[in-house]
C-alpha cells in the first residue's frame, strides 16, 4: 500500500518526467509547484529535488513560501533551513530569491524562458505568514485555527483595501 503523499509524487514524477510535458517533443509545457518552508524538513521533498536536477527536468519551476512558520511553531526553532536558496543550489538547481508579496515580480519571474533540458528553477518567496489582514498577520495559530463568519468578512475588507 502506497500513502497519498507517495502517490501524489509518482504522478508529480510522471508528468515532470514525460517528455511531452519536459519540452523534449516540442512542447512548451512547463509545470510549477508550489511548497511551504515546513514541506522542506521531509525527506520526500530533497529526494524530489535530487531527482530532478540529476534528471535535467529544465521545464520544472518551484517557488518555496518561506513565511517561516509551520503547525509546531517557527520553522527556524522545528528545523532550520538557513540557508535555503544555498541548499538548492547545491543540490544543482537554479535558485534565486524573490518578495513573495511583488505580484509583478513574481509574473515575471515565472514567464522567464526556461530550457527544456537544464537545471530545473526555484524561487524562494519571502512572505509574512497572513499578511494584510491585521489580527491573522505573523499569527501562528491561523495556520490550524477556523475563521468565524465575521472574521472572514473582516479579512475580505481589510485585503480589498490594502
Amino acid at each position: 500500500m502506497i500513502t497519498g503523499d507517495q502517490l501524489r509524487d509518482r504522478a508529480a514524477h510522471r508528468v515532470a518526467n514525460d517528455r511531452r510535458w519536459c519540452g523534449v517533443e516540442g512542447s512548451e509545457r512547463r509545470v510549477f509547484v508550489l511548497v511551504s518552508d515546513a514541506e522542506c524538513n521531509e525527506g520526500s521533498v530533497w529526494e524530489a529535488v535530487m531527482y530532478a536536477a540529476h534528471h535535467r527536468l529544465g521545464r520544472l519551476t518551484v517557488i518555496v513560501d518561506l513565511n517561516g512558520q509551520q503547525a509546531l511553531g517557527k520553522t527556524a526553532d522545528v528545523l532550520s533551513l538557513a540557508p535555503l536558496v544555498d541548499r538548492w543550489r547545491a543540490f544543482g538547481w537554479n535558485a534565486g530569491e524573490i518578495d513573495g508579496h511583488d505580484g509583478p515580480a513574481l509574473r515575471a519571474a515565472l514567464a522567464a524562458p526556461c530550457a527544456a533540458s537544464g537545471p530545473p528553477r526555484v524561487f524562494v518567496a519571502r512572505t509574512v505568514f497572513g499578511k494584510g489582514v491585521s489580527y491573522m498577520e505573523g499569527q501562528l495559530k491561523w495556520h490550524y485555527w477556523p475563521m468565524s463568519d465575521a472574521e472572514y468578512a473582516l479579512a475580505l475588507a481589510e485585503l480589498a483595501t490594502g
